[in-house]
């Protein structure tokens, strides 16, 4: 019910997962703004509602960490929810994230089929999806999972593997 502001907190991606801009984009690039100028950005415009602009924010710990330890020192609460790769998150980082104030993360899974996920250069397994959705409702997050149909190496078998993992996982947003 509340409206949100994005903030851009990092650029590039790099994976290449062959349906995405962003190795394209950003030549498989990583740029991450300063925490502090982040901070300094939420703090001077009293943010308090924010959707990370990025490819993949959690893809840098130091920076997550850093950030939640940041977030916490200012004199309002933020909600924030950014997206993320199943393989770059953890129970550790997800419980201190939704202590900092995120609320929501939203999940590449793209595909509940193993090969489909390797023959799109995804680096990421079903199981890796499933237990990054577990831990992320055990920190109290909400999650959003993105998912395909039509990838390529897809067929009905496979895309009825996609929608079984929707489905049987704890995904608020699908």
């Amino acid at each position: 019910g509340n409206g949100y502001t994005f903030v851009v907190v990092s650029r590039g991606c790099p994976w290449a997962c062959i349906y995405c801009r962003a190795p394209v984009m950003n030549e498989r690039k990583v740029r991450f703004r300063p925490v502090e100028t982040v901070i300094e950005e939420i703090s001077r415009y009293k943010l308090q509602n924010i959707a990370f602009h990025a490819d993949t924010a959690t893809m840098n710990k130091r920076w997550i960490y850093d950030f939640c330890k940041a977030v916490r020192t200012l004199p309002f609460r933020v909600r924030i929810v950014t997206n993320s790769r199943v393989d770059t998150v953890d129970r550790d980082m997800l419980r201190e994230m939704a202590a900092s104030g995120f609320w929501m993360i939203c999940y590449g899974c793209e595909s509940g089929d193993d090969k489909v996920l390797s023959m799109n250069k995804k680096e990421a397994t079903v199981e890796q999806a499933r237990k990054a959705v577990r831990w992320a409702k055990e920190a109290g997050l909400s999650v959003w999972g993105y998912f395909m149909l039509g990838m390529f190496g897809d067929n009905k078998e496979t895309m009825e593997k996609t929608i079984q993992l929707s489905c049987s996982e704890d995904f608020d947003i699908v």
